[in-house]
């Protein structure tokens, strides 16, 4: 551009030659107006100026009131640090050496790099505290559209920050020069194609306001429109073009919405334009009259060397470059489309930017203003540049951040029952991570991870589903279901790894049931070993047994580990004396001692001291005892009165145990742990039996039921009596024969039998024994029939039916792998 000495250069907004070029141009021209402002002197004298308060508008730092600094065309505190002024101002550097109180508002800026964080560069190019709503602005501020808090006068009716191009107030067309007393108004309709106009436009060659005239600020203009700021200096109370200065008692008064550090502004004058040659009529109107000063006479020189342009209007004013200002690239915002988002997503940049062209960095490339583009897929946070180059290679930079936030996962949602008992509850537990919020369906509502809540007493089946969203609105979902179970009524549930029977089951401290061994189809002896949960009703495989094995015993011990002991191979001729261990911490067993003697189809019954009974089987009338502690066996002092297998051991509440079926004959035993020998019953039973089951009452005697004997299945049962060491029959039988079925003494003092083989197969019909009226009755059915299942008792009453054969249609024994759960 040119310099008004001629010079050529070009000079980029805020540099130290910006400053310079300001000061040596507002000193020309301030020289001109002391000139002007003399002339009217001469005319009107002279009057002691008022002096202005913190906030007015100055031109001077002798404008302002004692210890106040004119800056940025008001008058501020003076200061050393942000202590010394008022709350929410800081102590800045002003122009020169000068410190002064200043809000964060009034700094003027180009790029967002100009404003001190948080603060951001916004369209009307002051720094602007950011915000969402209302609430995060000073008290009598507003957020705007642009997220920038502003004051009411710098908005528009639709809550638009006014931008720094918004609107300018041209001249107020050429008019006469104006009369003694006459004044030059500014005008709101003025052009914006008038260059050098800003409020009011500029006055023109030829001719000068009249005696008593005065020129005024045109208040309608905002001070920073391109009119303003394009190629020229801006003045308080506007310039005067070549062609006239004020007549005597005219006036330049100030535009307090012009801003004297402005860009590159353009020339700023109030009052429009006057018109050339005439001269005004003392105490004349705009419209006329005659010059005041004659064209001939030659203005004050403004800088001692270079004459002004002429008064006649034959030399043009001095001209100013407003492409060079008006190419200067201008971030007017940079925003995301979301923030926060998930790990996985993306969101969108919009980049809104003037004179220049824009490219993000982290590989989006070149954009175009207004235009949103995708991130592409995030998976962490990212904080993206936007660079506008403009055409003079000036740059303009922003930056701005997306939040990524990891995915919400769920760990688990279970139910601590997965099948309860109608009217009753069971808690609900989810553990999940990444979350801000979690919630239930069907009532439950919000949930904690880890922490266990009460679905309430159920009447009928249930489906929930746990929702959990983080902080960007992802969501996870995860399903557990309860299973209302109607008194009588079994629910299968999942099936063990293979099929099986004659095997065994043991409740381990944990809840968790271990299904050990037993035999296959086909008659083969199984290692294979299971682990059912009843809170998910599923089987999962553990450690296999070290031996093969069915018809052996499982006892669990004090310490929380299971004894294996004894059992048969492939061949019933073949009785094991190993044993092993399980571990349920490690789900492996280990190799045990052996027992004195090989041992199938016997019993293991855990004394009150924690010893644990070994007797009979098919090796014969023999017995020893394990200890747990130096986990030996020893044999017995005595032997049992009769060789017994697959007969049953009942611990009673003396701490003797009851032998019973299973011999030559219909006959029971006792065995006293403080004499560790043996004696015959003082009755004999009611009938042989082998195969049957035997179940200690509340009352303390011990029923006894179903097995064969005599060569028929039973339907009968007997009741053994401690007090007289006597067995008498039930007042009822069984509804149907059974033989290996299995009894369970519920919570209600009832006894459950289930499954057990008939002369011709499997009936799944379920019976209970009420000893109040020595009675038995169907309470139930199963899926499926079930010959040498096995039955575990869980705390809230249910009973789990595991494996077991079954007489298919082809006339053959299978083995099963189902089980179910049944309540009552």
């Amino acid at each position: 551009m040119k310099h008004f000495d001629g010079s050529d250069s070009f000079v980029v907004p805020g540099s130290h030659g910006e400053q310079n070029w300001r000061t040596d141009m507002s000193a020309s021209w301030m020289r001109v107006l002391g000139l002007m402002l003399a002339s009217t002197l001469l005319f009107v004298g002279c009057s002691p100026a008022k002096k202005i308060d913190v906030g007015g508008t100055c031109i001077l730092n002798s404008d302002c009131n004692e210890s106040l600094v004119c800056t940025m065309g008001k008058c501020h505190d003076a200061c050393r640090t942000s202590g010394d002024c008022p709350a929410g101002q800081s102590c800045i550097t002003a122009s020169g050496q000068s410190k002064v109180c200043q809000l964060p508002v009034e700094t003027h800026c180009l790029y967002a790099s100009d404003c001190q964080p948080p603060l951001t560069c916004a369209v009307d190019q002051r720094c602007h505290n950011q915000c969402q709503t209302n609430l995060d602005c000073a008290s009598g501020q507003t957020c705007t559209t642009t997220k920038t808090c502003a004051e009411p006068t710098q908005v528009d009716l639709n809550n638009n920050l006014i931008p720094a191009d918004a609107g300018v107030s041209g001249s107020g067309g050429a008019s006469g020069a104006g009369g003694a007393g006459g004044s030059i108004s500014s005008s709101p309709d003025g052009s914006r194609d008038l260059s050098a106009a800003s409020t009011g436009g500029t006055i023109a060659s030829g001719g000068a306001p009249g005696t008593g005239g005065s020129i005024r600020p045109n208040p309608d203009a905002p001070a920073d429109s391109p009119a303003a700021r394009s190629g020229g200096i801006t003045s308080t109370g506007g310039t005067i073009a070549s062609g006239g200065a004020p007549g005597t008692g005219g006036s330049i008064s100030p535009n307090p919405d012009t801003l004297a550090d402005r860009p590159a502004g353009g020339i700023t004058s109030t009052g429009g334009a006057t018109g050339s040659g005439d001269a005004s009529s003392t105490g004349g109107s705009l419209d006329g009259g005659s010059p005041a000063i004659d064209s001939s006479t030659e203005p004050p020189v403004i800088d001692g060397s270079t004459e002004p342009p002429a008064l006649d209007g034959s030399a043009e004013p001095p001209v100013i470059d407003a492409a060079d200002a008006a190419a200067l690239p201008v971030i007017i915002s940079f925003v995301v489309g979301a923030s926060p988002v998930s790990a996985g997503d993306g969101t969108t940049l919009t980049a809104t930017f003037i004179n220049g062209s824009g490219e993000v960095d982290h590989s989006m490339g070149p954009v175009t203003s207004g235009e949103a583009v995708p991130t592409g897929i995030l998976t962490a946070t990212t904080t993206y540049t936007l660079t506008v180059t403009g055409s003079a290679g000036a740059a303009a930079v922003q930056t701005v951040t997306v939040t990524v936030l990891p995915l919400p996962i769920i760990s688990s949602f279970l139910a601590a029952k997965s099948i309860i008992a109608s009217g009753t509850s069971t808690t609900l537990k989810a553990v999940f991570y990444n979350a801000v919020g979690a919630d239930v369906n069907n009532g439950v509502g919000a949930v904690s991870s880890g922490v266990p809540v009460p679905t309430g007493n159920l009447s009928t089946s249930m489906a929930y589903t746990l929702t959990v969203t983080n902080g960007a609105g992802a969501v996870a979902t995860a399903q557990a279901s309860v299973t209302v179970a109607q008194p009588g009524t079994c629910v299968t549930v999942g099936s063990m790894s293979i099929a099986r029977g004659y095997h065994t089951a043991t409740v381990l401290k944990n809840g968790t049931v271990l299904l050990a061994g037993g035999m296959g189809s086909g008659g083969y002896v199984q290692s294979a070993c299971d682990l059912y949960d009843p809170a998910t009703g599923v089987f999962t495989p553990t450690g296999a047994m070290k031996t093969a094995r069915g018809w052996h015993t499982a006892t669990l011990l004090a310490d929380g580990t299971v004894l294996i002991a004894g059992g048969t191979g492939n061949n019933s001729s073949i009785f094991r004396s190993t044993t092993e261990t399980y571990d349920p911490a490690t789900g492996m067993f280990s190799d045990s001692a052996e027992m004195t003697v090989g041992r199938y189809g016997h019993t293991a019954t855990v004394l009150l001291d924690g010893r644990v009974l070994m007797a009979g089987g098919a090796s014969g009338w023999s017995a020893e005892i394990y200890d747990a502690v130096t986990k030996k066996f020893t044999p017995t002092a005595g032997l049992m009165v009769e060789v017994r297998a697959r007969h049953t051991a009942t611990l009673l509440p003396s701490g003797r145990v009851l032998l019973a079926g299973g011999g030559e004959g219909a006959t029971a035993e006792l065995y006293d742990p403080a004499t560790d020998k043996f004696a015959a019953t003082l009755g004999g039973m009611v009938a042989f039996r082998t195969q049957h089951v035997a179940t200690l009452l509340t009352s303390g005697g011990v029923l006894l039921a179903g097995g064969n004997g005599d060569g028929q299945i039973y339907a009968t049962a007997e009741i053994y009596n401690p007090a007289t060491q006597g067995f008498v029959g039930t007042l009822g039988s069984m509804a149907q024969p059974r033989v290996k079925p299995t009894a369970t003494l519920l919570p209600s003092g009832r006894v459950l039998i289930a499954g057990g083989a008939q002369d011709f197969g499997t009936s799944p019909t379920l019976e209970s024994y009420d000893a109040a009226s020595g009675t038995f009755g169907i309470s139930g059915t199963m899926s499926t029939g079930r010959d040498s299942p096995t039955a575990t008792l869980f705390e809230d009453g249910s009973v789990l039916l595991a494996g077991g054969d079954v007489y298919d249609e082809n006339g053959s024994w299978v083995c099963l792998s189902s089980a179910e759960l049944c309540h009552f």
